[in-house]
């Protein structure tokens, strides 16, 4: 129970100053990408609404919305394919928007945009030499461009099919095509727009994969509509709705702040299951009838708030309120405490909110 009493007592954090303000004008050292003020209208539309954040090096940040909540127009944004009404953004310290700032910042900069760009007539190897050649590695000697090639087709499992053309793949192996092409040439900060959209749940691992180690040496932001790749992948979370940044910052800070609650489970052996020789006969307060009544008595004790308590074959499952830690901590310590009194068989699980459940309390009900 150790493991529990470390969730359940870790704290939600404060909001992180990834988030900036009105007053965050300052470039930060530590700070691959940074928005000051970002907005884009296209016609009666605001795409975006005067954005303020921050994306620390070396980390994955994910945004997540509807379609048409303005997260392929923050990614056009800070790539120079579009030009912003208002605001400033900066990548790796280059300014963003047009101008020279902008090509200096394209050299360091890896997309793989929501639609393939691919040319059908082309092979996978082709697409790859002539993006490595856009990113400067036609200045290294054959042996290395054909040494990275070779690694980029490796890593998204096409090696197979790197001579083929791209007019034959199918839909999940042109975006796997689409995410190599984003990596090449080793950029500083890696922008992908919905990556594993069309692929098949083994292709989508291997993706998966592959960004988790990529923090180690690049920047990554992410769009997506799967809560899971989210769930699984980000440092951190922005959630997007009307153009409007609704919430930042940890998955752990967003389901503390936006959940409904810790969902616990208290799982006990049934009566069937028992050992009752004579030779290993437990003590009676041990018994699962006597345990069950004991742990619902000790449960409704120490959390007052409790809206429903389930009680099932299996055990007991309710969901304590989001601001219970303390409480959730003693009921642990006195459940282990009760455990190894009475020799009592039973379990407690403890799971935070979905994800899910934390993007419609962000965005329900907002405009």
């Amino acid at each position: 129970m150790r493991a529990l009493r470390e969730v359940v007592g870790s704290g939600g954090g404060r909001r992180g100053t990834d988030c900036g303000g009105a007053g965050a004008a300052v470039l930060r050292s530590d700070a691959a990408v940074q928005i000051f003020g970002l907005s884009k209208r296209f016609g009666k539309n605001q795409a975006l609404k005067e954005a303020w954040y921050s994306v620390k090096r070396g980390s994955l940040f994910c945004l997540l919305g509807e379609n048409g909540s303005g997260k392929t127009t923050t990614i056009r944004l800070l790539t120079g394919t579009l030009r912003a009404d208002s605001g400033d953004a900066f990548v790796e310290g280059h300014a963003v928007g047009g101008g020279s700032g902008n090509s200096a910042s394209r050299s360091t900069v890896g997309l793989c945009p929501q639609f393939d760009v691919l040319w059908d007539k082309l092979t996978g190897r082709e697409h790859l030499e002539i993006f490595a050649a856009a990113k400067g590695l036609r200045h290294r000697s054959r042996a290395e461009r054909t040494e990275a090639l070779e690694n980029a087709l490796k890593q998204v499992a096409l090696h197979d099919d790197g001579d083929r053309q791209v007019g034959r793949y199918s839909g999940g192996m042109r975006r796997r095509l689409s995410v190599a092409l984003a990596f090449i040439g080793q950029p500083k900060v890696i922008f992908l727009d919905e990556p594993t959209t069309g692929m098949d749940p083994v292709s989508r691992r291997l993706i998966w994969d592959m960004l988790a180690a990529a923090k180690t040496r690049a920047t990554l932001i992410l769009t997506t509509h799967s809560m899971e790749e989210a769930d699984i992948l980000a440092d951190r979370i922005g959630i997007m709705l009307g153009g409007r940044l609704r919430a930042f910052g940890t998955t752990l800070d967003l389901k503390r702040r936006f959940g409904l609650g810790y969902q616990v489970s208290i799982d006990i052996c049934p009566d069937d299951a028992i050992d009752t020789s004579p030779k290993t006969q437990r003590l009676i307060e041990g018994h699962p009838s006597l345990v069950r009544a004991e742990i619902k008595r000790r449960v409704l004790w120490h959390i007052m708030a409790l809206s429903t308590l389930e009680d099932t074959k299996a055990g007991l499952r309710f969901r304590a309120p989001r601001d219970s830690d303390a409480m959730l901590c003693d009921l642990l310590e006195n459940l282990e405490e009760h455990k190894k009194k009475t020799n009592g068989n039973f379990s407690v699980d403890i799971a935070l909110p979905k994800l899910e459940e934390v993007f419609l309390a962000a965005t329900c009900g907002q405009t």
